[in-house]
């Protein structure tokens, strides 16, 4: 094998995911009922339709109250323009959060981290005109990770990931 290909792990090997889940990602029939859409990136095709037709949250309103909440706040343009693309009926957002120590430990932020990068990549090729890649980039000061919090075009340019797994010797 090149040292350069990706090692591949199904998640079943690595014991480290509830059966439910793992069932659910694997489209087990008798989940179904549980679920409105199907774990794959095609899913996400009706996902938009049924978001667009039956949305009915006030975009105004949420993008003038997350101005008021930087009023005093110097705002950079991108951070002043992705605000007002909350206005416009294509903008649709890829969220996670993480949970450290939750059910699989620290590895699992680092999975979800790189799911979520690879996910929002995926779905901006395949629906151009509804998403684009924003990310908070992290600064490595002193051996620890530092935040600005501030939304950026593109995708993360350093290796937090990397940078984890080290500090936690999984690499």
């Amino acid at each position: 094998m090149d040292s350069s290909e990706p090692i591949k792990i199904p998640l079943r090997q690595t014991n480290a995911f509830p059966t439910i889940a793992l069932d659910y990602l694997d489209g087990i029939t008798k989940l179904e009922q549980f679920y409105k859409y199907k774990p794959n990136i095609e899913s996400f095709e009706q996902v938009i339709k049924d978001k667009t037709a039956n949305h009915s949250a006030d975009r105004d309103l949420l993008a003038t109250t997350i101005q008021n909440q930087y009023k005093g706040i110097a705002l950079n343009g991108s951070v002043a323009k992705n605000i007002e693309l909350l206005r416009n009926s294509k903008t649709f957002t890829v969220c996670t959060g993480h949970q450290l120590q939750l059910f699989t430990g620290p590895l699992y932020f680092l999975y979800k981290t790189v799911t979520t990068i690879n996910l929002a990549k995926q779905l901006k090729e395949k629906y151009p005109d509804y998403l684009s890649n924003k990310c908070f980039e992290v600064e490595i000061i002193n051996n620890d990770l530092h935040f600005d919090y501030k939304l950026k075009e593109g995708i993360c340019q350093n290796q937090s990931a990397s940078f984890l797994m080290k500090k936690m010797e999984i690499i």
